[in-house]
């Protein structure tokens, strides 16, 4: 408003002064008019003298020139008020001249030729001196009026300055006030909140631009506090979460400068946090493990992520072995640094290194005892062959010969337990091939007589389930090789493996004379049978036969 109020008056005072000095340069010029009139009016007098002294036309002429300068200056545009004489007014001038001209010219020397000459110049004389009168009365006018001009300018001269300067004082006052100190309050204000004082405020009760501006800042800055709020309050959770987790986390940027290290990380190293944040990974590693590190380092700053492991020495001296991950950070679309996963792995490495020394140890127990209890079985399998050699008794010595089957059946597992890498189970293929051609040997059958074709897959089986599978084939092969090829008649015993619904179908085959009729397993007085009957139990099937062509013998087991 007072900017407002400044500027009309400057402008009124500047249009004041303005005129002032047009009119005064209005009052010299009809100052200057009315002396020329006067001089002019003054010359004329001394020019009509001059003629009635001597009469000379060159006075005569004179007189006329000066008389058109008067006449231009009469008929020059005047001031409204105090104007110079009309051109009417000096007409008479001329006339008064021309008849003083007149008589001068004539012959005439009476006495009131004479009279009437002293007339005309009287007259002549009288009005030439009016008018000049009032010429040097205009001119005082005029001084007057020009003085009275000039003191209106000095004193325009003087104010307008003083009241610009007491408008502009105050309008800069009011400037300060409704501008200046709030824009100063709102940047001590700036600068606190971008020294982290989210507190602080400008507090402005004004109603205009710049107070409703201060309001915005003050709701602005409230919004940042509570959000710094939540973020410190994020911050501290997540500190909180991840010292309390049992691994080191950490993030370097693409300068592999440290951003964030919780405490086991700063355990690790034996560092404080002023130690590690903002330091390069090399000065926290050392040279030797950084040099160790770097393909990992520069491959994770490649977008690809590192996993390994690695054995150092600890802040106390003792090895520590630690699993590392170094995760590529490409969050906004191209890697701005990596996080540092690393696990203190030592107790599990110590427990699997000391586990490992025990299942070695165990391991060599296992194929001690397996060797050992093989060796028993050949033992026990020798005696029973020496003594089914001095039994007399045919069928006490088929007993005989029976029973070292069997034990050889279960030597043999054994045999490929303590051969095997895993010693507990057997390759059941392998197992199934040497049980057959073992009992190929063991028969009195000429060599090519029978031959026994084996099918079984490639899989390994417990020892539980290899035993009872191997006492119940070799019941049904030594059956087969004993009752299915009489006389020397040739043939082949088929032992298959194969999947079906309800689990593995375990068939012994051969192409033999069959089984004689009226044959019932159940009823049957054969102690192998029975003893093959119960093996099928108890590896959870049911033996079944099938004759013609030949004998089929089968079960299925669930879980092979």
């Amino acid at each position: 408003m007072l900017i407002g109020i400044a500027v009309v008056v400057g402008s009124g005072a500047l249009a004041t002064l303005a005129w002032s000095a047009w009119e005064a340069r209005q009052v010299a010029l009809q100052q200057e008019r009315a002396v020329m009139v006067a001089r002019e009016v003054t010359g004329l007098l001394v020019l009509t003298q001059d003629y009635l002294l001597h009469g000379e036309p060159r006075a005569k002429q004179q007189w006329q020139a000066r008389y058109r300068l008067l006449s231009l200056a009469g008929e020059t545009k005047q001031d409204s008020e105090t104007s110079p004489p009309p051109s009417d007014e000096i007409k008479a001038l001329p006339e008064l001249f021309a008849e003083l001209t007149n008589l001068a010219d004539s012959d005439d020397a009476s006495p009131l030729q004479a009279r009437r000459r002293e007339l005309l110049v009287d007259r002549l004389l009288t009005e030439a001196e009016a008018i000049a009168e009032r010429a040097y009365e205009r001119e005082r006018a005029f001084t007057q009026r020009r003085d009275a001009t000039e003191t209106r300018l000095m004193t325009l001269a003087v104010l307008l300055p003083a009241l610009l300067a007491l408008v502009f004082g105050l309008s800069g006052r009011q400037l300060a006030k409704r501008v200046l100190r709030p824009l100063a309050q709102m940047r001590r204000s700036m600068d606190a909140v971008a020294a982290g004082q989210l507190s602080v405020r400008t507090d402005s009760t004004a109603q205009d631009e710049l107070g409703e501006l201060a309001r915005r800042f003050d709701e602005m800055t409230a919004q940042l506090e509570q959000r710094n709020i939540a973020l410190r309050s994020s911050e501290a959770l997540l500190r909180l979460v991840t010292d309390n987790i049992p691994a080191m986390i950490g993030y370097w940027d693409c300068d592999l400068r440290n951003r964030f290290a919780n405490a086991d990380y700063r355990r690790w190293f034996g560092k404080s946090p002023e130690e590690i944040h903002g330091h390069r990974i090399d000065e926290l590693l050392g040279p030797d493990l950084y040099q160790k590190n770097r393909p990992f380092i520069e491959a994770a700053l490649a977008g690809q992520r590192q996993d390994f492991a690695r054995s150092i020495p600890g802040p106390d001296g003792v090895l520590r072995h630690s699993q590392a991950a170094y995760i590529p950070d490409n969050r906004s679309g191209h890697v701005e640094g990596f996080f540092v996963l690393v696990t203190d792995v030592t107790e599990r490495v110590n427990s699997e290194q000391a586990l490992a020394v025990a299942l070695e140890e165990k391991n060599t127990l296992l194929k001690e005892v397996y060797h050992r209890v093989k060796n028993n079985l050949q033992v026990v399998q020798s005696l029973l062959s020496l003594q089914g050699r001095k039994v007399r008794d045919d069928s006490a010595r088929a007993a005989l010969q029976e029973m070292a089957q069997r034990v050889r059946s279960m030597a043999l597992v054994h045999e490929h337990l303590y051969r095997s890498s895993n010693l507990s189970a057997v390759p059941l293929g392998d197992y199934v091939r040497a049980l057959a051609r073992q009992l190929t040997q063991g028969t009195e059958k000429p060599p090519g007589e029978v031959r026994v074709t084996v099918e079984a897959p490639d899989i390994e089986v417990g020892m539980d389930t290899a035993i009872p599978l191997g006492l119940l084939l070799t019941e049904l092969i030594s059956n087969s090789f004993k009752h299915g090829f009489p006389g020397g008649r040739p043939g082949t015993i088929a032992v298959s493996f194969a999947a079906v619904p309800a689990g593995t179908k375990v068939s012994v085959a051969d192409d033999g004379v069959g089984l004689p009729p009226g044959f019932d397993p159940a009823q049957t007085p054969s102690m192998g049978l029975q003893l093959a009957s119960s093996l099928a139990r108890q590896l959870g099937g049911e033996l079944s036969f099938q004759s013609g062509p030949g004998t089929v013998a089968w079960l299925v087991v669930p879980h092979l």
